[in-house]
């Protein structure tokens, strides 16, 4: 089960690998990283 997971995110990974090499991924992922700390912040504020 474990080996399992571990090469299913070695595939997420090769895919996030083409989708980086693209400029669009780069922003999706720099917008992803500000709506997360984003959401992060508020759930450390709300505690």
């Amino acid at each position: 089960m474990a080996g399992r997971g571990s090469s299913d995110w070695f595939g997420k990974l090769e895919r996030w690998k083409d989708v980086l090499e693209d400029d669009k991924g780069q922003i999706i992922l720099l917008v992803g990283i500000v709506i997360l700390s984003i959401v992060f912040s508020s759930i450390f504020k709300d505690d």
